[in-house]
C-alpha cells in the first residue's frame, strides 16, 4: 500500500502507533518481542499498530527487527517540530497578542520573538528564515 497523507497524519493520531513509532525512532533497531513487551500491549494490539505503521511506509521489518524507514525518518522529525511547537503554544499566542496591536517596529519584533521563543527552529519560522 502506498503512503497517503491522509492514512499517515490517521496513524500519527492513534496514540499507540505513535508511541510505538517513538520507540523505533529512539532505538533505531528494535526487536518484535522486545517491543511488544516494552510497550506493554497484546499480541493483537501490538500486531495491528505495527501492521499500520508497516502500510503507511513509516516503518520496515526485517527478520524481526523493526526501524524506521527513510520517510519514517523524515516525518518522526516533523513529528518533533509539531512537539516543539505544542511547547512553545502558549509563547507563540503572547506573540501574536503583542503582534495584534500593529504598533510594533519590525526590529522589536524581531527581538520579542528572540526573547519569548525558546526554540530555535521555531524563530527561524516567525522571523522568516526559514519555513
Amino acid at each position: 500500500m502506498q503512503a497517503n497523507m491522509l492514512s499517515v497524519l490517521k496513524v500519527l493520531a492513534d496514540k499507540h502507533c505513535l508511541k510505538i513509532l517513538t520507540v523505533i525512532a529512539n532505538d533505531v533497531n528494535v526487536a518484535s518481542h522486545t517491543l511488544q513487551s516494552a510497550i506493554g500491549f497484546s499480541k493483537k494490539q501490538h500486531y495491528s499498530r505495527t501492521q499500520q505503521l508497516l502500510e503507511c511506509g513509516l516503518v520496515k521489518r526485517k527478520h524481526g527487527i523493526f526501524s524506521l524507514t527513510s520517510f519514517g525518518k523524515v516525518i518522526y522529525r516533523s513529528k518533533l517540530k509539531i512537539d516543539a511547537a505544542f511547547k512553545e503554544y502558549y509563547a507563540l499566542k503572547a506573540v501574536d497578542s503583542i503582534l495584534a496591536t500593529k504598533e510594533i517596529s519590525d526590529h522589536n519584533r524581531k527581538e520579542l520573538i528572540n526573547n519569548i521563543v525558546n526554540d530555535n527552529g521555531i524563530k527561524m519560522v516567525l522571523l522568516g528564515n526559514k519555513s
